[in-house]
């Protein structure tokens, strides 16, 4: 638990803006998922936070990778992750970055240029190539939900039905091409149950038709399992949605067939695992606004202000009177604003503030580069120790 005696400790070891993921936390939500998922393969999405130390842990519990570029792949193959727990699902795959890859794990074509692509590379290596396809199904229901839709409509992701129809017979002409696996992902931070009810069934519905045509070995069926970020936001009832998946009868005879049925999550597995911690340093008036600047913006902490999800402040000094603020960040340009006008309890210089919800989307989503200011630090700890800061 990152409480406050445990963010003073790791700030007496390192100077803020950092980050402080607790590995404990990590652990339990692994185990827990695995609990009410025992007949499916876990993936971790690396995108979410490639931190090296959460990357191991994953590799310790059994999870294996969902990766979205070639240097994630050797990423997880340099930390130990076996060759077939890496699946390599993105679009825009170039010859390189298959090149790159093709050996540390298995390949998800986003695209008929990509097939073709993987084909002309196994001919030209002379050998057969066992790959997946990332599909973009039909699911009007996906619509309803409120966050990050990437497939079920129109999107960049994947190859529609229709598209697939067309080519039908060209998959089978491929010589040195297996399609042996299918890649769904429907949308990200979803927290409505019947959504992700219906993705699964939708999922696994469509992949026993396809199994009538290719011989499917894998299907992977994405997550998106979502966290609370707002107030009026609840947690997930994963073992109620886990328990009415493994009920749906295509589900159970994909599992009969001995078909590996893969469950990806990135933020649902470290999303509120991890604090942004960061300092005030100063704090000004402004046409009679209240200005809170903190020792970091957008360089180390983008997400708040790149999703306006609002990642919850936690304050080491509580004073007892309240006030409205603005909190921005200390880079030169107007955009750096996480919060306008809330109401916290007093701030002044030198406090320390902890944006909640933090683990997923921070450090590797910011622009770390920006404005040339020191890149935030990262601890992680494990037991309560800090087994790791840099």
């Amino acid at each position: 638990m990152l409480n406050n005696s445990t963010i003073a400790g790791c700030l007496e070891a390192m100077e803020p803006p950092l980050y402080i993921y607790d590995g404990d936390s990590i652990a339990q939500r692994i185990a827990r998922v695995q609990k009410a998922f025992p007949k499916f393969s876990l993936l971790y999405s690396v995108k979410a936070n490639p931190y090296d130390k959460i990357l191991n842990i994953m590799r310790e519990a059994g999870v294996g990778i969902d990766a979205a570029s070639g240097n994630e792949v050797l990423l997880a193959k340099g930390l130990g992750f076996r060759s077939e727990d890496i699946y390599y699902s993105s679009p825009g795959k170039t010859r390189r970055d298959i090149l790159s890859a093709m050996e540390a794990g298995t390949l998800i074509a986003d695209s008929i240029h990509e097939l073709d692509m993987l084909n002309a590379i196994a001919e030209e290596q002379n050998r057969a190539l066992s790959v997946g396809m990332r599909l973009n199904l039909p699911n009007p229901h996906i619509l309803k939900s409120k966050k990050e839709i990437m497939g079920g409509h129109a999107s960049k992701f994947g190859i529609d039905p229709q598209t697939y129809e067309k080519n039908r017979e060209r998959f089978h002409e491929y010589k040195h091409l297996r399609i042996q696996g299918i890649h769904v992902y429907f949308g990200s931070q979803i927290l409505e149950e019947e959504i992700l009810f219906n993705n699964f069934n939708t999922i696994a519905t469509y992949a026993l038709e396809m199994a009538k045509d290719l011989p499917l070995t894998f299907v992977n069926f994405g997550g998106g399992f979502g966290i609370p970020y707002a107030e009026e936001e609840r947690d997930l009832a994963l073992e109620s949605v886990a328990e009415r998946i493994h009920s749906l009868p295509a589900i159970q005879e994909l599992l009969s067939r001995g078909v590996r049925c893969n469950l990806e999550l990135g933020r649902y597995f470290v999303g509120d695992c991890g604090l942004f911690v960061a300092e005030v340093v100063d704090k000004k008036e402004s046409f009679g606004e209240t200005y809170v600047i903190l020792n970091a913006g957008m360089n180390s902490f983008f997400r708040p202000m790149f999703t306006h999800d609002y990642h919850a402040i936690r304050q080491m000094t509580v004073r007892n009177e309240t006030e409205q603020i603005t909190v921005v960040g200390n880079l030169c340009t107007p955009i750096d604003e996480y919060y306008k006008g809330i109401t916290l309890p007093a701030v002044e210089i030198g406090d320390i503030l902890a944006f909640e919800n933090a683990g997923a989307y921070g450090y590797s989503m910011s622009l770390l580069d920006f404005i040339s200011h020191d890149r935030p630090s990262q601890i992680m700890l494990i037991g309560g120790e800090q087994v790791e800061f840099h």
